[in-house]
């Protein structure tokens, strides 16, 4: 044996391995953007509740003079339709109107309450509506400034509530 054999094995057997990261970085930053897209996929789609996000509205509300300008009236007439899309009878369903700001009234016809917003459909069956008018009269037009006014619908259908917000535009 020659010296040169034994120093070249001893060489190779210490000889250190060296890992160039060089030449898998861009690979390595790519592996990591897609892992953090799909976790972050994931957790979107195991939060939005996909039952809601099909499920057609079933309160809708239209005021028959929007914006009701004051000079000419202190009242306007909103249509509420509500739809049992629950899939079975609805019994006892209330609807009700509510201003948010104290500076109306609501008058329901065939209303249940002191106040003159709350209806109670006695029997509605599935995939039926009822069509519910409201009659808003403002309080004291002199004290009602420009503005919008907000005003919730409350749906109960077969013991879940439903909302709505609709707005009012009011202008001298």
């Amino acid at each position: 044996m020659s010296i040169y054999k034994e120093n070249k094995f001893l060489y190779n057997r210490k000889r250190k391995i060296d890992f160039d990261f060089s030449k898998y970085k861009k690979p390595l930053i790519i592996s990591l953007i897609v892992l953090i897209l799909i976790i972050g996929i994931f957790l979107i789609i195991t939060k939005v509740n996909w039952n809601k996000m099909f499920e057609k509205p079933n309160i809708s509300a239209k005021f028959d003079n929007n914006p009701l300008y004051t000079s000419k009236t202190n009242s306007s007439m909103v249509s509420i339709t509500v739809i049992n899309n629950s899939g079975i009878d609805a019994i006892n369903s209330i609807v009700r109107l509510k201003p948010i700001e104290n500076q109306f009234n609501v008058f329901c016809n065939n209303s249940v309450d002191k106040n003159n917003s709350t209806i109670l459909i006695p029997i509605i069956a599935k995939n039926n509506k009822r069509i519910i008018t409201c009659d808003v009269r403002a309080k004291d037009v002199s004290k009602l400034l420009e503005g919008t006014y907000s005003f919730n619908i409350d749906f109960n259908l077969n013991n879940k509530i439903y909302n709505k917000r609709i707005k009012l535009d009011v202008r001298n």
